[in-house]
Parts: structure tokens; sequence; C-alpha cells
């Protein structure tokens, strides 16, 4: 019996259902991104990387940040570019998702509003230290969360160590001045998610508001188990999975986001473009192969290393052939990279070359 359970969890979980619940979940972030069209779409690392193929740039707020009784505020994840891009397109929305049991990570309904109370506050106290706090007018720095899910309890709080965060920061030697001087509205965070009403008629212009928004969209619909049968508040798709982009490493087979965007046509429907060989991409293959193809692909043509100037170099010259020397030297180092082919120590030719 329990074998016969964990073979059927483990085809509910496949990598054809995961992807096509990602293809699934990125229809409503464009649908978002239309209703909100004029703010920047950006990806919180690395779960939503994966739910849209064009991003304007990219956060990390990880959830563990905002864990119950665990809260804080990250020293190595300023994100000190949110604000700006805050300020110059009125607001931002920030992508990301969860697996089932919730409708939101603790990155949004936690995270990012204690982010937000600790850098308005920090950027209060720079202007009243500077004296410039009365360009600015009325500045609020109160912690908002959203009581859907966060108590009242819980909220006080919170609030109690902001200033704690706050003093962090300041003496952590972050140059607070960029934002400071440009940000003309306090931040704060809102929540969307695919169960959200929202009156496309009617969408609240930034003009309007005391505060640029953080527009936290949670890209996957809350599944929720009943007599052993997964449901879902909206779709009746098949195999759905809920946050299927989230811990990349147990199922991507070493794809990312990006590789499986402009590889989209060849990786779910077997489409090839002229500049594929047909007889390396046969027709009847399975998703999983694909995608493997994909990846053993781009590790042989993209090698990159790093450079002295932290820059990369990237070399995309690797002769796949079998008539090669089967081995390509990386930039102008002596350091050579392999094929696969020629990985098996009886390849005499392939270490004659070397001493």
């Amino acid at each position: 019996m329990f074998p016969i359970q964990r073979e059927f969890r483990k085809s509910e979980q496949s990598l054809a259902n995961r992807l096509s619940s990602i293809v699934h979940d990125s229809q409503f972030i464009t649908e978002i991104a239309q209703i909100y069209e004029g703010f920047p779409l950006i990806a919180n690392k690395r779960c939503g990387l994966w739910y849209s193929p064009r991003f304007d740039g990219t956060c990390y707020f990880k959830s563990t940040d905002g864990h119950t009784h665990k809260w804080t505020f990250s020293l190595n994840r300023l994100n000190l570019h949110i604000p700006l891009v805050a300020q110059t397109n009125g607001g931002c929305l920030i992508v990301d998702s969860t697996r089932k049991g919730k409708r939101f990570p603790d990155s949004f309904t936690r995270t990012i509003p204690i982010w937000c109370a600790t850098i308005n506050r920090a950027i209060l106290n720079w202007r009243i230290k500077n004296g410039t706090e009365k360009d600015f007018g009325e500045w609020d720095t109160n912690l908002y969360t959203n009581p859907l899910y966060i108590s009242e309890t819980e909220t006080n709080e919170m609030s109690k160590l902001i200033e704690k965060f706050v003093e962090e920061l300041q003496k952590c030697g972050a140059d607070l001045a960029p934002i400071a001087t440009a940000l003309k509205k306090p931040l704060r965070a809102i929540w969307v998610h695919p169960s959200s009403l929202i009156w496309t008629n009617y969408v609240a212009q930034q003009k309007d508001l005391s505060f640029h928004p953080l527009i936290c969209v949670s890209a996957s619909e809350a599944v929720h188990k009943r007599n052993g049968i997964y449901y879902t508040g909206v779709t009746t798709m098949s195999g759905y999975i809920q946050g299927a982009g989230d811990d990349e490493e147990s199922w991507a087979h070493g794809l990312t986001p990006s590789q499986f965007w402009e590889n989209f046509d060849y990786i779910m429907y077997g489409k090839i473009n002229d500049t594929m060989d047909p007889e390396m991409y046969p027709e009847f293959e399975s998703i999983e192969e694909r995608v493997k193809k994909i990846v053993s692909l781009n590790r042989i043509q993209d090698v990159v290393i790093p450079h002295s100037d932290n820059n990369f170099i990237q070399t995309d010259s690797c002769d796949i052939s079998e008539e090669s020397t089967g081995f390509v030297q990386i930039g102008n180092t002596n350091i050579f990279l392999g094929k696969e082919f020629s990985s098996n120590h009886t390849n005499l030719s392939l270490w004659a070359s070397f001493s």
C-alpha cells in the first residue's frame, strides 16, 4: 500500500506537472502586469524567477527572515535598489510563490512588511539627522501587515523590534543617502493572489496614494487536501502543483528559469526552430528528456569562469563533434574542459595532449 502511495505522489510531483503548473501560474502574472501597467515586474529570488519570461529586475527577500518569533532584518539582503525603483515608477510588482498550505509565503506576509517599516524609519532618522525632514512632510513609519494572515498580537510583537533593526541598519555602514533624498513617499506592502478580487475598471492610481505600493503577487493558487483529494479555489487543472517553482534543486535537473523560457516551445511541445538539428531533437521525447538535453547543451556551450576584475569570461566555442580534440581551453588559462564522451580514462588520444 505505502509503496503504491509513494509512487503516486512521485508521479504527481513530476517534472512535466511542475512545468505545466508554472506555465499556468505565469498567465496570472501576465494578467496582473497588464492591470498594473507601468509598474516594473520584479522577481523575488529564486522561486519567483520561474513565473515570467520577462522580468525588469530581481530582489531577495527570504521567508526564513519572517518565520514566526524569528523575525529579522537581513543586513546581507538590503535590497536598497527597490526604494529607487518604487520612486521612479510609483511602485512595483514583486513575484513569488509558496507550496501548498497557504496563499502567501512568509517573505510576503512578514519579511517585506518588516523591511518596509525598517527602511521608512531609517530614512526618517537620516532626514532628522541632516535637518531635511520638513522637506518631505508627514512620513509614516508604522508596520503594516495583512490582517487576514497576521494577527494583531503578532504585528505588535514585530513592531517592537523595528527600532532595533533600524539601529543595526544604521551601524552596518549602508549608504542611505540615495534613498533618503530620492524617496517622496514611504513604502508599504499590499498583497495579490489568484483568488483576490480586483476591480479592473478601478485600480487605485499611485498619485492618489500616500505611499509607494510594493504589490506582493503570489503566483500560485492555494491547494487544500480533503479526503485525500487536492482542491484549489480556482483551477481544475489535473496534476496542478502549488508553488511548483520552489526548491528547484530537487526537481529541475539543472534547468534554469531563463533556459526554460528561452526553449519553451521545444520543452513543452517538442517544437524545434530553424537553428535546431532535427537529428539531435527527435520528435518523440518526454519533457524530462528535453529538459536534460537543454541542460546538457548549455553546460557544454556556456563555460563561465571568474576573472580577476570580478566580471566573467564566457566561452561559447566548444566543438562538440567527435572529430574534435576532445577538450576546450577556458579563456587564456591553463584550464581545459573535456567533453563528456571523452572523460573515460581509456581515451588515450585525449590524455596524450597533457603531461
